[in-house]
C-alpha cells in the first residue's frame, strides 16, 4: 500500500510540474481557443492533472491533460480555505479590497476540455460552486515573453461567506492538501472520490 501511495504522490506532482512549466505561442494559443469553449481556471485540487484524468474516467490522459493546462492569474478574488474541508474557494474580492494587487489567484488553465468532460467536473464540484466567466492573465512564449488577458470560466463558491476561513486564519494551498492526502490512496472528495 505504502508503494502505491508513493507511485500515486509521484505521478500527480509529475503531472502537476510539467502543467506548471507549460507556456503556449500564440499560434498555439490561437489554436486552443478560436472556436472552441472557454479554458477553464481550475485552483484547487483539480489543479493536479490526475485527479482531473480520474474525474473523467481516464487516468492514462493525465499527461495529455497537462500539456493543456499553463499558469493563470485571477486578479480581484481571493483563494480561501472551506470551513472543515479539505478544498478550497474562490469568491471575488470584497469591493474595498477590489484594486488590491494581492487580491488574486493563482491556478491552472485547462485549454480544449469536452462537454462530457466538462459535465463530469461540473458533477464533482456537486453544486457547491457556479460556473462564472472571467479574464485571466497567461504568460505566452514569444519574443517578449508576454502577459496576455484570456477569457475563461470558474468554479466561483455558491455558498455562505460564513462557511470560508478568513485569508489571515489559513491559506489554502496544494502542497498542504497533497501532504494531507499522502496517508491515503483513494478518500472521498466531493461526490467522487480523489485521486490522494
Amino acid at each position: 500500500m505504502a508503494t502505491r501511495q508513493a507511485s500515486i504522490v509521484s505521478q500527480l506532482l509529475a503531472t502537476y510540474l510539467k502543467a506548471l512549466a507549460n507556456r503556449f505561442s500564440p499560434t498555439q494559443l490561437t489554436y486552443l481557443t478560436v472556436g472552441k469553449k472557454k479554458p477553464l481556471l481550475v485552483y484547487g485540487s483539480l489543479m493536479l492533472p490526475l485527479q482531473i484524468a480520474h474525474i473523467i474516467g481516464d487516468l492514462e490522459s493525465a499527461d495529455q491533460i497537462a500539456s493543456q493546462m499553463t499558469p493563470a492569474t485571477l486578479y480581484h478574488h481571493e483563494r480561501r480555505a472551506v470551513k472543515d474541508a479539505l478544498f478550497p474557494a474562490v469568491v471575488a474580492a470584497p469591493a474595498e479590497y477590489l484594486w488590491d494587487p494581492l487580491k488574486e489567484v493563482k491556478g491552472l488553465l485547462v485549454f480544449d476540455l469536452t462537454d462530457s468532460q466538462q459535465s463530469d467536473l461540473d458533477r464533482y464540484e456537486c453544486g457547491l460552486y457556479n460556473l462564472m466567466p472571467v479574464e485571466v492573465w497567461i504568460e505566452v512564449v514569444d519574443e517578449l515573453d508576454a502577459r496576455i488577458v484570456v477569457d475563461a470560466e470558474v468554479y466561483v463558491w455558491a455558498g455562505s461567506r460564513d462557511e470560508l476561513l478568513e485569508v489571515e486564519e489559513k491559506v489554502w494551498t496544494i502542497e498542504e492538501y497533497l501532504d494531507r492526502r499522502a496517508s491515503t490512496a483513494l478518500v472521498e472528495g466531493n461526490g467522487k472520490q480523489d485521486v490522494v
